[in-house]
Protein backbone atom coordinates (compact mmCIF):
# COMPACT_ATOMS: atom_id res chain seq x y z
CA UNK A 1 0.00 0.00 0.00
CA UNK A 2 1.53 3.31 -1.06
CA UNK A 3 0.58 6.95 -1.14
CA UNK A 4 -0.27 7.50 2.53
CA UNK A 5 1.03 10.40 4.61
CA UNK A 6 2.37 9.10 7.89
CA UNK A 7 1.17 10.75 11.08
CA UNK A 8 4.74 10.57 12.35
CA UNK A 9 6.02 12.10 9.13
CA UNK A 10 3.55 15.01 9.25
CA UNK A 11 4.15 15.73 12.92
CA UNK A 12 7.91 15.81 12.73
CA UNK A 13 8.59 17.58 9.43
CA UNK A 14 10.79 14.92 7.86
CA UNK A 15 12.76 11.99 9.23
CA UNK A 16 14.18 13.62 12.38
CA UNK A 17 12.48 12.01 15.36
CA UNK A 18 13.04 9.33 17.99
CA UNK A 19 12.94 5.87 16.49
CA UNK A 20 12.97 2.73 18.68
CA UNK A 21 13.94 0.57 15.70
CA UNK A 22 17.57 -0.11 14.98
CA UNK A 23 18.74 -0.65 11.41
CA UNK A 24 21.05 -3.67 11.42
CA UNK A 25 21.96 -4.68 7.89
CA UNK A 26 21.44 -3.31 4.41
CA UNK A 27 22.34 -5.70 1.60
CA UNK A 28 22.52 -4.46 -1.99
CA UNK A 29 20.84 -7.03 -4.23
CA UNK A 30 21.06 -5.16 -7.54
CA UNK A 31 23.56 -2.27 -7.53
CA UNK A 32 23.26 0.77 -9.75
CA UNK A 33 25.59 0.99 -12.73
CA UNK A 34 26.85 4.31 -11.33
CA UNK A 35 25.77 6.92 -8.81
CA UNK A 36 25.76 9.89 -11.18
CA UNK A 37 23.06 12.48 -10.54
CA UNK A 38 23.17 13.86 -14.07
CA UNK A 39 24.10 12.57 -17.52
CA UNK A 40 27.02 13.68 -19.66
CA UNK A 41 24.61 14.92 -22.34
CA UNK A 42 22.72 17.08 -19.85
CA UNK A 43 25.92 18.62 -18.48
CA UNK A 44 27.25 19.43 -21.96
CA UNK A 45 23.96 21.02 -22.99
CA UNK A 46 23.76 23.10 -19.80
CA UNK A 47 27.37 24.31 -20.04
CA UNK A 48 27.29 24.85 -23.81
CA UNK A 49 30.03 22.31 -24.54
CA UNK A 50 30.12 20.88 -28.07
CA UNK A 51 32.07 17.94 -29.44
CA UNK A 52 33.56 15.01 -27.54
CA UNK A 53 37.04 16.31 -26.67
CA UNK A 54 36.08 16.96 -23.05
CA UNK A 55 33.89 13.87 -22.54
CA UNK A 56 36.41 11.93 -20.44
CA UNK A 57 37.15 14.81 -18.09
CA UNK A 58 33.47 15.74 -17.78
CA UNK A 59 32.54 12.13 -16.99
CA UNK A 60 35.19 12.12 -14.27
CA UNK A 61 33.84 15.36 -12.80
CA UNK A 62 30.22 14.19 -12.93
CA UNK A 63 31.18 11.19 -10.80
CA UNK A 64 33.18 13.38 -8.42
CA UNK A 65 30.42 15.99 -8.07
CA UNK A 66 27.73 13.33 -7.56
CA UNK A 67 29.83 11.63 -4.87
CA UNK A 68 30.48 14.94 -3.08
CA UNK A 69 26.76 15.77 -3.02
CA UNK A 70 25.80 12.29 -1.81
CA UNK A 71 28.42 12.46 0.96
CA UNK A 72 27.25 15.91 2.03
CA UNK A 73 23.64 14.72 2.15
CA UNK A 74 24.47 11.41 3.84
CA UNK A 75 22.46 9.46 1.27
CA UNK A 76 22.65 7.13 -1.69
CA UNK A 77 20.45 8.79 -4.31
CA UNK A 78 20.44 6.40 -7.27
CA UNK A 79 18.00 3.50 -7.46
CA UNK A 80 19.13 0.10 -6.21
CA UNK A 81 17.39 -3.09 -5.10
CA UNK A 82 18.16 -3.76 -1.43
CA UNK A 83 17.19 -5.84 1.59
CA UNK A 84 17.08 -3.91 4.87
CA UNK A 85 16.81 -5.52 8.31
CA UNK A 86 15.45 -3.86 11.47
CA UNK A 87 15.16 -5.01 15.08
CA UNK A 88 13.25 -3.28 17.90
CA UNK A 89 15.04 -1.81 20.89
CA UNK A 90 11.76 -1.55 22.84
CA UNK A 91 9.00 -4.13 22.20
CA UNK A 92 5.45 -3.08 21.47
CA UNK A 93 6.27 0.55 20.67
CA UNK A 94 4.06 2.13 18.01
CA UNK A 95 6.66 3.18 15.50
CA UNK A 96 7.33 3.36 11.80
CA UNK A 97 10.35 1.90 10.06
CA UNK A 98 12.57 4.43 8.31
CA UNK A 99 13.89 2.95 5.08
CA UNK A 100 17.33 4.34 4.29
CA UNK A 101 16.91 4.32 0.50
CA UNK A 102 14.26 6.78 -0.59
CA UNK A 103 12.23 7.75 -2.53
CA UNK A 104 10.82 4.22 -2.45
CA UNK A 105 10.12 2.99 -5.97
CA UNK A 106 8.56 -0.35 -5.00
CA UNK A 107 8.40 -2.80 -2.10
CA UNK A 108 8.75 -6.45 -3.08
CA UNK A 109 8.12 -7.97 0.36
CA UNK A 110 8.00 -7.26 4.08
CA UNK A 111 8.58 -10.01 6.63
CA UNK A 112 7.86 -9.65 10.34
CA UNK A 113 9.16 -12.33 12.71
CA UNK A 114 9.85 -14.48 9.66
CA UNK A 115 6.31 -14.24 8.26
CA UNK A 116 5.65 -12.49 4.94
CA UNK A 117 2.98 -9.80 5.22
CA UNK A 118 0.24 -9.22 2.68
CA UNK A 119 0.45 -5.88 0.88
CA UNK A 120 -2.52 -4.72 2.95
CA UNK A 121 -0.46 -5.21 6.11
CA UNK A 122 1.78 -2.21 5.59
CA UNK A 123 1.78 1.24 4.02
CA UNK A 124 4.64 3.46 2.95
CA UNK A 125 5.28 7.06 2.04
CA UNK A 126 7.16 7.06 -1.26
CA UNK A 127 8.97 10.36 -0.76
CA UNK A 128 10.24 9.84 2.80
CA UNK A 129 10.61 6.06 3.06
CA UNK A 130 8.39 5.89 6.17
CA UNK A 131 6.90 2.38 6.49
CA UNK A 132 3.97 1.73 8.85
CA UNK A 133 2.33 -1.50 10.01
CA UNK A 134 -1.37 -1.63 9.10
CA UNK A 135 -4.07 -3.68 10.84
CA UNK A 136 -7.31 -3.36 8.93
CA UNK A 137 -7.98 0.38 8.73
CA UNK A 138 -5.53 1.54 11.40
CA UNK A 139 -1.81 1.88 11.90
CA UNK A 140 -0.30 -0.29 14.62
CA UNK A 141 3.07 -1.34 15.94
CA UNK A 142 5.69 -3.65 14.54
CA UNK A 143 6.04 -6.67 16.81
CA UNK A 144 9.46 -8.08 15.95
CA UNK A 145 12.41 -8.22 13.60
CA UNK A 146 11.56 -7.08 10.07
CA UNK A 147 13.21 -7.54 6.69
CA UNK A 148 12.13 -5.23 3.88
CA UNK A 149 13.00 -6.07 0.26
CA UNK A 150 12.54 -2.98 -1.86
CA UNK A 151 13.79 -0.72 -4.62
CA UNK A 152 14.71 2.77 -3.53
CA UNK A 153 16.25 5.84 -5.11
CA UNK A 154 16.04 7.93 -8.25
CA UNK A 155 16.53 6.49 -11.72
CA UNK A 156 15.73 7.19 -15.38
CA UNK A 157 13.35 4.21 -15.53
CA UNK A 158 11.56 5.12 -12.32
CA UNK A 159 11.49 8.32 -10.29
CA UNK A 160 13.70 10.88 -12.08
CA UNK A 161 16.39 12.84 -10.25
CA UNK A 162 14.75 16.18 -9.29
CA UNK A 163 15.67 19.12 -11.48
CA UNK A 164 17.17 21.13 -8.62
CA UNK A 165 19.40 18.20 -7.60
CA UNK A 166 20.56 17.82 -11.21
CA UNK A 167 21.16 21.58 -11.32
CA UNK A 168 23.31 21.39 -8.20
CA UNK A 169 25.39 18.61 -9.77
CA UNK A 170 25.84 20.64 -12.97
CA UNK A 171 26.87 23.73 -10.98
CA UNK A 172 29.40 21.68 -9.00
CA UNK A 173 30.82 20.14 -12.18
CA UNK A 174 31.27 23.64 -13.59
CA UNK A 175 32.90 24.81 -10.35
CA UNK A 176 35.34 21.88 -10.25
CA UNK A 177 36.10 22.28 -13.94
CA UNK A 178 36.99 25.95 -13.55
CA UNK A 179 39.22 25.21 -10.55
CA UNK A 180 41.02 22.33 -12.20
CA UNK A 181 41.62 23.83 -15.62
CA UNK A 182 40.96 22.09 -18.88
CA UNK A 183 41.62 18.54 -17.67
CA UNK A 184 40.82 17.63 -14.04
CA UNK A 185 42.48 14.21 -14.38
CA UNK A 186 45.87 15.78 -15.15
CA UNK A 187 47.77 16.81 -12.02
CA UNK A 188 51.03 17.91 -13.67
CA UNK A 189 52.62 18.36 -17.09
CA UNK A 190 56.11 18.93 -18.43
CA UNK A 191 57.28 20.59 -21.63
CA UNK A 192 60.78 19.52 -22.66
CA UNK A 193 63.29 22.34 -22.38
CA UNK A 194 60.78 24.74 -20.85
CA UNK A 195 59.62 23.42 -17.49
CA UNK A 196 56.74 21.75 -15.68
CA UNK A 197 53.44 22.77 -14.15
CA UNK A 198 51.55 21.26 -11.22
CA UNK A 199 47.81 21.81 -11.21
CA UNK A 200 45.72 22.41 -8.13
CA UNK A 201 43.63 19.44 -7.02
CA UNK A 202 39.97 20.52 -6.88
CA UNK A 203 38.74 21.42 -3.41
CA UNK A 204 36.51 18.89 -1.70
CA UNK A 205 34.42 21.71 -0.24
CA UNK A 206 31.09 22.39 -1.93
CA UNK A 207 30.44 26.12 -2.46
CA UNK A 208 27.79 27.60 -0.19
CA UNK A 209 25.43 28.52 -3.03
CA UNK A 210 25.28 24.83 -3.96
CA UNK A 211 24.94 23.48 -0.41
CA UNK A 212 21.93 25.76 0.07
CA UNK A 213 20.19 24.17 -2.90
CA UNK A 214 20.81 20.58 -1.73
CA UNK A 215 20.02 21.14 1.96
CA UNK A 216 16.43 19.81 1.59
CA UNK A 217 17.90 16.47 0.44
CA UNK A 218 20.06 15.85 3.50
CA UNK A 219 19.26 12.73 5.50
CA UNK A 220 18.31 13.92 8.96
CA UNK A 221 19.35 11.86 11.99
CA UNK A 222 16.89 9.37 13.45
CA UNK A 223 17.04 8.62 17.11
Amino acid sequence: MAGFTSRLFRANSGRHFANPWRHLVLTIVTPAGNQNLVTLETVKAALGIAGSADDASLTFLIGQASSMIATHCGRVFIKEVVNETFRPTSPGFKAALMLSRYPVFAIASVTERGLTLAASGYAFDQASGVLERIYGDRAGCWSGACVVAYTGGYGPDGIPVPADLQGAAIALVDHLRRRAGSNPMVRSSEIAGIGSNTYEVPSTAIPEFITCSIEPYRALPIG
